[in-house]
């Protein structure tokens, strides 16, 4: 099969999320590109069906094993595909009951993973298998520095509080949560945590997404006021108490790469060790992507000074086309053309925008598919890129002393 070329944008994909009462579509988040064909470490409807036909060949007895594996791949693509796969596994597990454990741990490893697409599979996942720890999951995602996880989290509350609402005593306990929600600057996440507080509570406090702001924002005050009245009487189980989302654990070394900005400064992985990295990959004709760059160029400004490298790398465009728009755009980081290997080593991009956050050992913490999220969640990754590295470099010393 003929490879087509990199970096020709084709369509957008639309994220779709509702319940029985209301379906949202959300703005597009993401511009697809053409690839080279592959497969179990190509695209992920490729490594989706690539895994699929292996399971079907491998004996019932051993396929949790090789999901297991799977979920470890050094592909993101692979991961997925593996979360994915082990949650359709099991996707007829009774309500209430626990798929195996195996399969559980499965899942909730991947809420650690670097990559968001991974971890938001991982989230609709996990309450499939067990719904006891899923609504648990659910309720500390609420708060999680990923807005679209924490988005995930009310949308997927809002349709099990329609659907099981008579059925749970956890109903209950996940209104505080839920409360919190409500001071997003997300409006999808206040309207998902609105919804869900319908549900479980009887009180008919909500408008469309699409209502004025200020109508928006008076539904929310009335559901704050309510809360401010009943949170002291407010009693929930103990293990909803002190619920943090789940720390970024998996983390994969930068790709080998070099390239050279339109200054003709040279960019790889090596010039990038000692430095907390932001790389993103944008398209000319990627809606998302230019929506995007105004957080981009906002967080260069901020901590250009702390020596934090900020790079952006056009997918498609050539360096008159780039440098043209960026100069009417007011984006001053600096851009990198990419070719079809750059675009590969970074796992074979299949769309953009996507983020990678590299630290100063050289290792990816953070790799955000889509955009824009609102808020941006760049500066408080960097920041906590940059603490963990000086909290190494003072153990480092102490361990010398």
């Amino acid at each position: 099969m003929q490879a087509k070329s990199a970096g020709t944008v084709l369509k957008p994909l639309w994220l779709l999320a509702g319940t029985a009462a209301i379906t949202l579509a959300l703005a597009y988040r993401m511009e697809t590109l053409h690839s080279p064909g592959g497969l179990l470490y190509d695209n992920r409807q490729q490594s989706l069906t690539a895994l699929r036909t292996m399971l079907q060949k491998t004996p019932s007895a051993n396929r949790l094993a090789l999901l297991e594996r799977m979920s470890d791949s050094s592909s993101r693509r692979l991961r997925y595909a593996a979360i994915d796969q082990t949650a359709s596994l099991y996707e007829h597990t009774p309500f209430m009951h626990a798929a195996p454990t195996q399969a559980v741990q499965i899942v909730e490893q991947a809420l650690h993973d670097e990559d968001s697409d991974v971890r938001q599979r991982a989230l609709e996942a996990l309450p499939q298998l067990d719904f006891n720890a899923g609504i648990h999951m659910l309720a500390a995602e609420l708060a999680d520095p990923d807005p679209w996880q924490a988005e995930e989290a009310a949308s997927l509350l809002t349709q099990w509080a329609e659907r099981h609402k008579k059925h749970t005593a956890l109903a209950h306990d996940v209104v505080p949560s839920l409360c919190s929600a409500l001071g997003s600057k997300d409006p999808n996440t206040v309207q998902f945590a609105t919804l869900a507080l319908c549900s479980i509570t009887g009180n008919n406090w909500h408008v469309k997404r699409i209502a004025p702001r200020y109508q928006r924002n008076a539904v929310t005050q009335q559901w704050l006021k309510w809360w401010a009245g009943k949170k002291t009487a407010w009693k929930v189980d103990a293990s909803f108490r002190s619920m943090q989302p789940p720390a970024i654990t998996r983390t994969d070394p930068c790709p080998r790469f070099t390239a050279s900005t339109l200054q003709g400064n040279t960019v790889s992985n090596s010039t990038l060790r000692g430095h907390v990295a932001l790389l993103n990959f944008w398209g000319l004709n990627c809606g998302p992507c230019i929506a995007e760059m105004p957080q981009i160029e906002a967080a260069y400004r901020q901590f250009k000074q702390q020596g934090v490298q900020v790079y952006g790398i056009a997918a498609d465009g050539s360096a008159q086309s780039v440098s043209r728009f960026c100069s009417s755009s007011g984006i001053t980081y600096p851009q990198i053309i990419a070719d079809s290997s750059l675009l590969h080593d970074f796992g074979n991009l299949q769309g953009v925008p996507v983020t990678y956050l590299i630290n100063a050992n050289g290792r990816i913490t953070r790799i955000w598919e889509g955009g824009p999220r609102i808020p941006a969640p760049f500066g408080a990754a960097i920041v906590q890129a940059q603490n963990q590295t000086a909290a190494a470099q003072q153990e480092q010393t102490a361990r010398k002393n």
